[in-house]
């Protein structure tokens, strides 16, 4: 098995388990704008777009910085986030699954 064919199987398993918890699901998909396009955000306005509570959002956008899905970018004494090319991955692999769910 080659290097990319693991790495690709990797990215389905991971996107395959973010998105049967509606939690992690909602806060990675909370970085995506209306026009699909990757949006920068902090962690209350993620919290008040996808109404869960503060500290399970914290929690979440937390462990997701720490496994690479985003990035963090400090603005003064703020940080905001946005997806990391790892998780723009993972969104396409969301977006592929809905496109075969579609054409069943």
């Amino acid at each position: 098995m080659n290097k990319d064919h693991f790495y690709t199987l990797n990215i389905a398993e991971i996107a395959e388990r973010i998105g049967n918890d509606d939690c992690a699901y909602q806060v990675l998909m909370a970085f995506i704008n209306e026009n699909g396009e990757a949006q920068m955000l902090n962690k209350t306005a993620v919290a008040e777009m996808i109404q869960l509570s503060k500290p399970t959002v914290f929690a979440t956008v937390n462990s997701f910085y720490c496994a690479g899905y985003i990035d963090e970018t400090r603005v003064g004494r703020s940080k905001i986030y946005t997806l990391s090319d790892l998780g723009i991955e993972i969104v396409e692999c969301f977006k592929q699954k809905a496109m075969e769910m579609r054409n069943l």
